[in-house]
């Protein structure tokens, strides 16, 4: 379950790093504020920014892959099209950012806090979210294929067209989620709570739905192993 933090506070007279090599400058004498950063394109690939507060930051196209980000604050920060594949976000906060197109492959994103989020065609390949709090989130046409999020809360969210082959949903909670037109190919669903789970015209073709109780979903033209 994501824990709720305080982010670093703005020290006096703050100003706002423009480049990569400012922010990781500033960073090692100690700072920890940079809200409203305009980063957009950085290279910041393998860089320790762990508790960093980038919050409504510009990282449009950054290159953060690899990077240690646990615990950092990226509420309402623009990741459209930037690089995280690989990077550890661990309990990092992400409410209300837009991802659109973000690739996080690979990347750890175990206990964060995504609700709201708006990744619209991100790349979450084999990304663990486990426990991961995701209520809201907007992950239309997404790639979720082989990601973890056992145990995370995607009460409400909106996936639909996304590829969530052999995702492992296990005991994550669905509750009205959409998952219209999703694919849930071999994907493990058991001991989710999926009471009323949008998902009309879904496949779910291999999945693993053993003791689920669908009798409030709608899987209208859904694709389903009987």
């Amino acid at each position: 379950m994501h824990r709720e933090f305080e982010p670093a506070p703005a020290p006096a007279d703050y100003e706002p790093p423009t480049s990569a090599s400012e922010l990781m400058e500033r960073y090692a004498a100690g700072e920890r504020h940079f809200q409203h950063a305009e980063l957009g394109g950085a290279e910041l690939a393998g860089v320790d920014l762990r508790d960093v507060n980038l919050e409504d930051a510009d990282l449009e196209d950054a290159d953060l892959s690899g990077a240690d980000l646990r615990g950092a604050w990226l509420r309402s920060a623009n990741l459209e099209e930037a690089n995280l594949s690989g990077a550890c976000l661990v309990n990092a906060n992400f409410r209300g950012a837009y991802f659109h197109e973000a690739n996080f492959e690979g990347a750890d994103l175990s206990d964060a806090n995504l609700p709201s989020g708006n990744g619209r065609g991100a790349r979450l390949v084999g990304a663990r979210l486990v426990e991961a709090h995701m209520k809201f989130i907007n992950l239309i046409a997404a790639d979720l294929s082989g990601a973890n999020l056992e145990g995370a809360n995607l009460e409400g969210c909106r996936i639909t067209r996304g590829d969530l082959s052999r995702a492992n949903f296990r005991g994550a909670n669905l509750i009205e989620a959409d998952l219209q037109g999703a694919q849930l190919l071999e994907a493990d669903l058991r001991e989710a709570d999926v009471t009323r789970l949008f998902a009309p015209t879904a496949n779910f073709t291999g999945a693993h739905i053993e003791g689920l109780d669908f009798s409030t979903a709608d899987l209208r033209e859904a694709k389903i192993d009987r």
